[in-house]
């Protein structure tokens, strides 16, 4: 999937030196069945793109928390095209 730039914030894994600081991925690989999937962004919300792929524009989307007070920034909803939850074993044994 190729990821947005809020996709790559979202996503920053620690790098290998010493520092603290991350490196931002572009893109990341994720197990993708298309039996169902989100066309578009919902209208309703305040939802922001995190992924993308040639086949299905909508691969990952995430809500964040009202942009005041205490909770601001904080990921409220977030959401995968793909199923991370999915091993290699449960799909040959399907």
């Amino acid at each position: 999937m190729n990821l947005t730039p809020i996709g790559s914030k979202l996503l920053s894994l620690p790098s290998s030196s010493s520092s603290s600081s991350t490196t931002p991925p572009s893109t990341i690989s994720i197990q993708q069945m298309h039996a169902d999937y989100a066309p578009s962004l919902p209208s309703e919300g305040n939802w922001e793109l995190l992924a993308s792929t040639e086949k299905t524009e909508v691969q990952g989307l995430v809500s964040f928390y009202s942009s005041e007070g205490e909770e601001k920034g904080k990921v409220h909803l977030l959401g995968w095209e793909g199923h991370p939850e999915v091993s290699r074993s449960a799909l040959l044994f399907c």
